[in-house]
């Protein structure tokens, strides 16, 4: 383990019990004659010995020192990341978790060839909620949650922190799951500094408008912002739509909730146009959730994790991810949540979408849309000797993010138009 928590346990350990303390806990530990440095590592051993002797001097369970431990930590931490250029002045909770465990651990790691750090990976959920995957055969899990309740303190944000899964009690990681406590702060948004978060990060945002009752949605890119406008790229059909309405609306990634801003000028030519008073939608853009349907018939696809493949079959879809049933595989378990994946399926967009052709060829019914998509492993579970994955996709193109609609309100009007018919003729239905 790095010197730099040995350091910190001992700057935890004095303040909380002075000097003495600590050398009472070295020598509980049997490590009286150990120092520590904070560019070299240390036996795991060494870390567990004074771990398990804080306890008793603190007169804490080892899951209450630990977390304490964690709490104390979390200001150090963070201005070690400054230091390295890993922070920026406007982060706060969320975005530290999201972007700092890997960079800290692969600069540590440059210094230190020995450095054994754990497996942590995270995924950015909403604009206040993230999940964690955390994977060490040190089992500090109680540690990382001091950690992340010292952050959310120093950010002045309350956090819920919930573990449905632990290694503690036999699960293969530990999964957390971190949100913001607080419905003001959670509908709060400092939209200068998100806007200027997706300009550094060449982050993708989404623009939705409508013409002639069709909605018109394309990706676009955020060029230069400041408090009174902001200069964005994006289709030249969006412009035309943007134009014609005078308003857009859009979605920043991570944000569950919808912005509306008014636009000031379109240049169709260079695809950009300029916005101002950009505001929180208070309508339901944003916060809506996404319809997820059935497949009408059997989509089977291909998942890739690594250098393997899988052979499963579509059980849901929305335009945001998809669950699929595959064989019971070994690797396919808690250890790949939040691994990245490829998928690789066709949706049968004729009979979807025009189900009132009768004449076409076996050939023609079959033929779909072929799809091959990013994203990560969301969860994973066993039923009746199958697994069940949920993905959800990486950032979509146009094109793919219209075929899974088009194919999604296909589906949506089949049904209900079964429906209207078991309503018309109730003497025939399934339920009698």
């Amino acid at each position: 383990m790095n010197g730099i928590i040995f350091l910190a346990c001992e700057d935890f350990i004095v303040e909380r019990l002075g000097l003495d303390g600590w050398d009472a806990l070295m020598a509980k530990a049997g490590l009286s004659e150990c120092y520590y440095q904070p560019d070299q590592s240390y036996p795991d051993a060494e870390a567990e010995a004074i771990f398990s002797a804080m306890p008793e001097l603190l007169e804490l369970s080892r899951e209450e020192s630990l977390i304490a431990f964690g709490r104390h930590m979390a200001p150090g931490l963070v201005e070690m990341a400054q230091a390295m250029g890993l922070i920026g002045d406007d982060w706060t909770t969320m975005d530290i978790l999201e972007f700092v465990p890997d960079g800290v651990h692969g600069v540590l790691a440059e210094d230190d060839p020995d450095m054994d750090p754990p497996d942590m990976r995270t995924l950015r959920l909403k604009h206040g909620e993230i999940a964690i995957a955390y994977m060490s055969k040190r089992r500090l899990c109680h540690m990382i949650r001091g950690i992340i309740q010292g952050l959310g303190e120093m950010y002045d944000e309350p956090l819920a922190i919930e573990e449905p899964v632990c290694m503690h009690h036999g699960g293969l990681l530990c999964r957390m799951s971190v949100r913001i406590d607080d419905p003001y702060l959670v509908r709060y948004v400092d939209i200068p500094r998100e806007f200027e978060l997706v300009r550094s990060r060449i982050a993708e945002i989404t623009f939705y408008n409508r013409y002639k009752g069709v909605p018109i949605i394309s990706s676009g890119l955020v060029l230069k912002y400041s408090e009174e406008e902001v200069l964005i790229q994006t289709d030249r059909e969006q412009l035309l739509a943007m134009k014609m309405e005078g308003v857009t609306h859009l979605t920043l990634p991570h944000m569950h909730l919808g912005i509306k801003a008014r636009v000031d000028s379109v240049d169709i030519k260079k695809c950009m146009a300029v916005l101002y008073q950009v505001v929180l939608a208070d309508g339901v853009l944003g916060r809506r959730r996404q319809t997820r349907i059935k497949p009408h018939k059997t989509i089977l696809i291909r998942l890739r994790h690594k250098f393997t493949e899988y052979q499963g079959e579509i059980l849901d879809l929305s335009v945001s991810g998809l669950s699929m049933e595959v064989e019971t595989s070994d690797k396919l378990n808690e250890l790949v949540l939040f691994a990245p994946v490829r998928m690789a399926f066709s949706l049968p967009m004729n009979s979807a979408t025009d189900l009132d052709c009768e004449d076409r060829s076996e050939d023609e019914s079959i033929r779909g849309r072929y799809l091959a998509l990013d994203g990560n492993c969301l969860n994973v579970e066993e039923r009746q000797g199958k697994n069940v994955l949920r993905v959800v996709f990486g950032t979509l193109i146009d094109a793919d993010r219209s075929t899974i609609n088009d194919y999604i309100s296909a589906c949506t009007r089949q049904f209900q138009a079964i429906r209207d018919l078991k309503d018309a003729f109730p003497e025939y239905s399934d339920d009698e």
